[in-house]
């Protein structure tokens, strides 16, 4: 390991030319512990480093970084296809409820070239829920994610 800087590329955003700071996950294994502490102190004071008060770059990414992770959504799907969420309507303020297997089919039907059509998915709760959240208790899920930093 050289530099730090040299494995932290920084990139605008095809979507509007923001600048985003990435990482390979697979790069990152080949790295010994210190090594890799080394490059994420780094990463992390790109990442949140701001000039005057105002971010430098919009996020973070690590590639490949949850690649022993399962899709959230599929699993989520395939194991409580009748959880209960809350979505939005495109261009408006409306919030509707269904499942999330019904919402997984309306994004599998109205996507086109990588851009949902329909509207965002509020949260979701893997850790139950209180209130009027949306959710349920995950453990299976949680454990994956504990497992793989």
């Amino acid at each position: 390991l050289t530099d730090p800087k040299s494995w932290i590329k920084v990139e605008p955003c095809s979507d509007g030319g923001a600048t985003v700071v990435r990482l390979d996950m697979n790069t990152f294994d080949s790295f010994n512990p210190h090594q890799q502490h080394l490059i994420v102190d780094y990463f992390f004071e790109i990442t949140f480093g701001e000039t005057n008060g105002v971010a430098d770059h919009v996020m973070g990414i690590i590639s490949n970084g949850s690649r022993d992770m399962p899709n959230v959504l599929n699993y989520i799907v395939n194991s409580s296809p009748g959880l209960k969420v809350k979505h939005q309507v495109l261009g408006k303020k409306d919030v509707l409820n269904c499942s999330i297997g019904e919402y997984y089919d309306k994004i599998c039907n109205n996507h086109s070239r990588c851009v949902y059509h329909e509207g965002g998915l509020q949260h979701v709760s893997l850790v139950g829920t209180k209130s009027e959240e949306s959710g349920s208790l995950f453990p299976e899920l949680i454990h994956m994610m504990e497992v793989n930093p």
